[in-house]
């Protein structure tokens, strides 16, 4: 009955959760904390690879706006100069030929900008780009006209047209700057480096756009040959301003980029601004008494046209630099990503190889030694005990076992020893019995004759001794004759023994 139910304990205890089982849910759980947290990870690469794809495609559309802006801004400014030229128009043929060459590219950058923006943001930016659109549609009409304005004698020429034409083209590069002003936002929250280069780009356009004004005032000025207009001079002081403040605002937001190629452009451009400005000042006041100017028209336009391409120049420099960082930005998140799910991977297989080494070295060898400690406990003594030669706590283990297995061994061999013992004692006692019995038999008062030696039977017969004794035990007679009856009966026989 005890032994039952310690077979029964036994099988629930194996019945139960096992060691290994534990351990390969700790492990589990140590894989998916480690997997939870490289997820979080992840995500977050994940997340930086959408926005830096967005501020990728912002900046290359950016870059395109701040080309588009640049052009229609040298096409204003000469389409301004020629209208307001008095000489023969054919004078004017190679400034003709520029302002075909920057509507064209303007036109292409602006178009590419677009098609950028409204394939992959055009839930952002749709005002704007519609705004955009609009007032190129009318610009359209205008160029037709300009065009037309240009390739007349100056007598034949409409004097309000230029003002309709300037203030057209400067209402199209303030649409853009807007829509610029919408995706310096939108690119503020996808990346800190990326939003940083497009403020740069922003302040050098509106340099661009305060800059290249106040040069062409003061180019057609100069064509005229009259004093300067009190709402010009007021306009070119206003312009003067900007461009001031404009130039405190880049050498802040330069700074930080010290030792870069950004750095070395910007002090480049300032140096070329301040030679410019110099000659300006010069020009700007001659045009104010309506003295003669120190420097001719073409030279002016000349360092003029020199100057905004320094800008333009370090306009490209600050594109070609943030293009490299975001190309830069990109390759080193993609290279995260790949690097965080090689750790995951390695991590994965770590865990498994641990399982693996613990399993074999520690989880089954105790198992096994556990499987023959219960195999023990169901009475099975004939069993090979492993691991004993290991000197660590499963050796200890084992060997406290193969200890069991001995005391089992010799408690099975003193039980089979008492087992022989008691039964040679039954037999014994059996064979005692019997005799006990045999000797019961002939026990008690028998009828014996005094003469004759006869005994009286239980049917009151009287028989001889020896057929009594014969019948009443298992005891056979040999005769044979005593000396004193020899003596008695055969005297002389007994004499001659004598």
């Amino acid at each position: 009955m005890a032994h039952s139910q310690q077979e029964t304990g036994l099988s629930k205890k194996s019945s139960g959760i096992h060691l290994q089982q534990v351990f390969a849910l700790l492990l589990l759980s140590m894989i998916i904390l480690h997997g939870l947290s490289a997820y979080v990870i992840l995500a977050s690469k994940l997340k930086n690879v959408t926005m830096m794809a967005k501020a990728s495609v912002l900046n290359e559309a950016g870059d395109d706006l701040f080309q588009a802006v640049k052009n229609y801004g040298f096409e204003r400014g000469r389409t301004n100069l020629v209208l307001h030229h008095e000489g023969d128009p054919a004078e004017m043929s190679g400034h003709r030929i520029f302002i075909l060459e920057k509507r064209e590219q303007g036109d292409k950058a602006l178009f590419d900008a677009l098609t950028l923006l409204e394939s992959d943001n055009a839930d952002d930016f749709g005002k704007p780009i519609r705004n955009i659109r609009e007032r190129m549609d009318k610009i359209s009409v205008l160029r037709e006209d300009a065009t037309r304005e240009m390739d007349s004698p100056s007598v034949q020429r409409d004097m309000d047209f230029p003002p309709v034409l300037f203030s057209a083209v400067t209402g199209l590069i303030g649409s853009i700057e807007e829509l610029l002003v919408v995706m310096s936002n939108s690119i503020r929250y996808t990346d800190s480096g990326v939003s940083h280069y497009f403020s740069i780009k922003h302040k050098v356009l509106s340099l661009r756009n305060t800059a290249g004004p106040e040069m062409s005032i003061l180019l057609s000025n100069m064509l005229s040959g009259t004093r300067l207009k009190p709402e010009l001079s007021e306009k070119i002081l206003e312009l003067q301003v900007v461009t001031n403040h404009t130039f405190k605002e880049l050498e802040y937001l330069v700074t930080p980029l010290e030792g870069t190629e950004v750095h070395s452009a910007f002090s480049e451009m300032r140096s070329q601004y301040r030679v410019y400005e110099t000659i300006r000042d010069d020009i700007y006041e001659s045009g104010m008494k309506g003295l003669s100017y120190s420097m001719s028209y073409n030279s002016f336009l000349d360092l003029g046209v020199n100057t905004l391409n320094t800008i333009a120049d370090f306009m490209d420099t600050v594109a070609f630099q943030a293009e490299g960082y975001v190309d830069a930005s990109q390759i080193k998140i993609r290279q995260d990503i790949i690097k965080q799910m090689l750790l995951l991977l390695g991590a994965f297989i770590l865990f498994l190889i641990i399982f693996l080494y613990i399993s074999r070295k520690f989880i089954l060898p105790v198992q096994t030694v556990t499987a023959r400690l219960l195999d023990l406990g169901k009475g099975e003594s004939s069993l090979t005990v492993p691991y004993i030669d290991r000197s660590d706590e499963i050796g200890e283990l084992a060997k406290a076992v193969e200890l069991f297995n001995n005391t089992v061994k010799e408690r099975d061999k003193s039980i089979r020893q008492l087992e022989t013992v008691s039964a040679e004692r039954a037999d014994l006692i059996e064979n005692l019995q019997n005799a006990l019995e045999e000797v019961k038999t002939l026990k008690g008062i028998i009828p014996i004759c005094s003469y004759c030696k006869s005994i009286r039977n239980d049917q009151g017969y009287y028989e001889q001794l020896e057929s009594y004794i014969s019948s009443h035990s298992d005891m056979d007679f040999s005769h044979t004759i005593c000396p004193d009856c020899l003596e008695k009966y055969y005297p002389d026989l007994g004499k001659d023994q004598k």
